[in-house]
């Protein structure tokens, strides 16, 4: 309730890689910055949450690209949801960040604690997709944020 995805790669013409073929390009990029930075391939010797995906991220490909539209009373309320089959995933705010209350957009951590991350327009986050996170309810305004997750499996799914 009071949310809307906009699915964005769904075949068989993937509009958003003709269409801003360079926003992709540049969530891409991103991701691959995190993942070199975060360290989640490791060594043999010290492995990284990631260490088995063979080819780091090289080998991954869009799931989904999805826009995300929150109003008054939506959100993603569930403190312990995650993105099932994907390895990677890029949340980008579109959205002024004074255009609306509440939205917050967290992660749990592994000390117990529940992270809030302040973002603004134009903010990424990268991280990896079995992490829970959520957002908190909308109080006012309107939330816009891209979401891309990235997997294993090839060819994004039909519909998303």
């Amino acid at each position: 309730r009071h949310k809307v995805a906009t699915f964005m790669n769904n075949p068989p013409d993937y509009m958003i890689r003709k269409q801003a073929a360079n926003v992709v390009g540049k969530m891409i990029r991103f991701a691959k910055h995190a993942w070199e930075k975060a360290d989640w391939s490791g060594t043999s010797g010290n492995p990284g949450p990631l260490y088995s995906v063979i080819g780091g991220i090289q080998s991954l490909s869009i799931r989904v690209v999805e826009m995300w539209e929150y109003e008054v009373g939506g959100g993603l309320v569930d403190p312990e949801h995650y993105d099932v089959d994907s390895v990677l995933t890029i949340v980008a705010l579109l959205s002024e960040a004074g255009d609306y209350d509440g939205g917050m957009f967290c992660t749990n951590e592994p000390d117990g604690t529940q992270l809030v991350h302040s973002m603004n327009r134009g903010d990424a986050i990268c991280f990896i997709s079995h992490k829970y996170h959520n957002i908190t309810p909308l109080n006012r305004g309107i939330r816009r944020s891209l979401v891309m997750e990235l997997w294993q499996g090839g060819v994004g799914h039909q519909g998303r």
